[in-house]
């Protein structure tokens, strides 16, 4: 892999995805809870996206194709849940949520969603990882650039930092 694609594509990942701005997110999301708590959930939510995104960028255009979503649709489909996410967290629903739950009952764990899907891999990391891992040929087909797989998972890491970076900064 060369160092110049590396960065390029680490900086257009980092640009899209935004760790930084996902760290408020994380912080509302994790309000009360422990260190390890917090901490198993970041790094679910990290290990959950980039699973994900690599089976995306493998088996996704093709596999949303035969269901019959088209990419605009999942994009608006991810908008939503972004969506109806911040109005959970703008109203307080997820406090009140927890006031009612004893500490025997399961903690709501925000580690897939909303943190590892949409807000980790949405819908515009998907279509950046998909449209520029495919390598065109002559002959009519695609093939796969593997090196995104491998600054996904690196970029993933990056922000599992991140997520540990936030814990001295919502003291």
């Amino acid at each position: 892999m060369e160092f110049e694609f590396f960065i390029t594509s680490f900086v257009a990942l980092f640009i899209i995805i935004d760790p930084i701005g996902i760290t408020p997110v994380f912080i509302a999301l994790t309000q009360g809870m422990g260190r390890k708590v917090r901490r198993r959930i970041a790094l679910r939510s990290i290990v959950v996206s980039a699973f994900v995104i690599s089976l995306f960028i493998i088996f996704g255009e093709p596999v949303l194709g035969f269901i019959g979503i088209s990419m605009p649709a999942f994009r608006i489909a991810g908008g939503i849940l972004l969506f109806l996410t911040a109005l959970d967290m703008l109203f307080q629903r997820r406090s009140k949520r927890r006031e009612n739950q004893t500490e025997n009952e399961l903690i709501n764990d925000p580690s897939v969603f909303p943190l590892a899907i949409p807000l980790i891999t949405g819908p515009w990391g998907y279509r950046y990882c998909y449209s520029n891992c495919r390598i065109k040929t002559g002959f009519g087909r695609d093939y796969i650039n593997w090196d995104y797989i491998h600054i996904s998972v690196v970029y993933c890491f990056c922000i599992f930092l991140c997520s540990r970076w936030n814990r001295k900064t919502s003291r």
